[in-house]
């Protein structure tokens, strides 16, 4: 019996602040819609990067994974406590702004 798994929710909001972009991420970054976080970060070639997950209720290791292959392109800004708790044992470099 197969079993359809819907994608899960993600919205991706970027916009120029003064001298970088800032991506603002909302819901949950998992396998399922990883690869449309990557296209957008993909698409910001020129200026710094701040990736903001204050808004993310859950990452997975495809998320973790995509933070590793972009290191050193962006900076990863204010989190959640959920994102937390996944990052900082990783050892991802943060700027902790933690919203909560």
């Amino acid at each position: 019996m197969a079993v359809f798994v819907p994608a899960a929710q993600l919205d991706i909001q970027t916009r120029t602040e003064e001298g970088y972009w800032l991506v603002e991420v909302r819901g949950d970054i998992d396998l399922s819609n990883v690869d449309a976080l990557e296209a957008e970060l993909g698409r910001l070639s020129n200026g710094a990067i701040v990736l903001d997950l204050s808004q993310v209720d859950f990452i997975d290791c495809s998320g973790v994974a995509l933070l590793f292959r972009t290191a050193g392109r962006l900076t990863v800004g204010a989190v959640s406590s959920a994102v937390e708790r996944v990052l900082r044992p990783c050892g991802v470099e943060m700027d902790l702004r933690s919203s909560s």
